[in-house]
């Protein structure tokens, strides 16, 4: 389906729906299906969002609040679905009945994107506002302009000092290299007398682990001709980015795969170390805070102690979308409450990052005070722009990655036949479209 953009001139007519009028910008007015009239000005409005997680919808209620309060004729219904959202709504937008705006989670935006079923906006869609400077470190020629972004969140290094100090280690001189990080993990691991681990040195993130290690030295997953990418699973840094993982099973012995999850094992203090996705920041303060207390973060060890090229992966978190098939006054109107979050709204991008433990991606918060009076949001701003987005990183590449180390480490596949499998697997996602926007 051909995408479709909004317009300046035709945006503009819609200014008298509201009693706060904001000026706004794009391309092409949507199209009004048969017996659906723009609403004229003054009508009731009602706008839907529909999203997942209650604690970060709750925030968009209470802009949604705020808007009727200076738009009375417009209601912001903000709906939680907790289970099933992307069925709900890969059925419910193509019948006309999905919601004006939804939050997006990167493989199902660009399915949404592929099918025609969001409006395409622009990089000058608010008047006087450019997206690209407004977000200056979003992907746009990736991602492509159908999304606001919500924050970026870098691959973070968290330690336990307490643990750290206990082991004669020093807490404020976390591992920068990867041999510092073997040589921590031994002293932080503890057996009991059958040798099982009772304290790891180190558990793993479980969600695309391979991918911090490739980025640090340099791979990638695919190699690409222009918009078509091609597998480079089998490559010689994807095998030393596997011998990070290996080594730390089978040669340091500081981490057992079949150890509990990542959250559980550093919030109860069953792992001192890990390298993983920064929203578990906030899982640690608000579930294990006693924990928390005596945690401390830093950039991922590398095979240098350098960037060189990256930390790791970072991953751009999406905000809202517009969706297609709604009467015209309500997508206008629903574009203006967009542009009343992105312009206007400050304090929600913050909030809505903050809960997450992101970077903010509005240019403003990111330098702003509250970034700056924030030690980890600090850290991960740092970290951001020395890190990598694959961009679509959905659930079938995580099993791919996840089944690569399992085979390895549970089954004992050789490294050779586990690339030579990833390669196949991987291929064979893009073949079938599985796969398409990954970098």
């Amino acid at each position: 389906m051909a995408s479709q953009q909004y317009s300046r001139r035709a945006f503009l007519k819609t200014a008298g729906y509201l009693g706060v009028g904001l000026a706004v910008a794009g391309c092409t007015l949507p199209t009004v299906p048969a017996g659906e009239a723009a609403a004229p000005s003054g009508e009731k409005m009602t706008l839907t969002v529909w999203g997942w997680w209650e604690e970060r919808m709750k925030i968009f209620q209470a802009a949604g609040d705020d808007y009727k309060a200076a738009n009375p004729n417009v209601e912001v219904v903000v709906e939680t679905i907790a289970e099933g959202i992307w069925e709900k709504i890969f059925a419910a937008v193509p019948a006309g009945t999905g919601p004006t705006l939804c939050k997006m989670q990167t493989t199902n935006y660009f399915k949404l994107r592929d099918q025609g079923l969001l409006f395409e906006l622009s990089d000058d869609i608010f008047t006087g506002v450019s997206l690209r400077q407004k977000y200056p470190e979003h992907g746009w020629d990736q991602y492509g302009f159908f999304c606001t972004p919500e924050g970026v969140q870098p691959a973070v290094f968290t330690y336990n000092k307490q643990l750290f100090t206990e082991a004669g280690l020093d807490p404020e001189q976390p591992p920068k290299s990867w041999a510092e990080f073997y040589a921590a993990g031994e002293k932080l691991t503890k057996r009991d007398a059958n040798d099982a681990i009772q304290q790891a040195g180190f558990q793993y993130d479980d969600w695309l682990p391979l991918l911090n290690p490739l980025y640090q030295l340099g791979g990638t997953l695919v190699k690409r001709d222009g918009d078509t990418p091609t597998a480079n699973f089998n490559s010689p840094e994807m095998e030393q980015a596997m011998l990070f993982f290996i080594d730390a099973a089978q040669k340091y012995k500081i981490w057992d795969p079949n150890f509990p999850y990542v959250s559980d094992a550093i919030g109860n203090a069953q792992a001192a170390m890990n390298i993983g996705e920064a929203w578990v920041h906030g899982v640690y303060k608000t579930d294990f805070p006693d924990t928390y207390a005596n945690l401390g973060f830093a950039a991922p060890p590398t095979p240098t102690g350098e960037a060189q090229p990256y930390y790791g992966r970072k991953n751009a978190v999406l905000s809202l979308a517009l969706m297609k098939n709604r009467p015209q006054a309500e997508s206008d109107v629903g574009l203006k409450f967009l542009e009343y979050l992105v312009v206007d709204r400050l304090d929600t991008q913050f909030d809505l990052a903050n809960i997450s433990g992101l970077v903010p991606a509005h240019v403003e918060l990111m330098n702003g005070q509250q970034v700056k009076d924030d030690p980890f949001l600090t850290l991960g701003n740092q970290l951001a722009s020395k890190e990598y987005d694959t961009v679509e990183v959905s659930d079938t590449l995580n099993t791919i990655i996840a089944d690569a180390l399992n085979r390895i480490l549970l089954e004992n596949q050789s490294v050779a036949a586990t690339l030579e499998q990833g390669q196949a697997e991987l291929q064979q996602a893009i073949d079938d479209g599985e796969i398409s926007h990954i970098y």
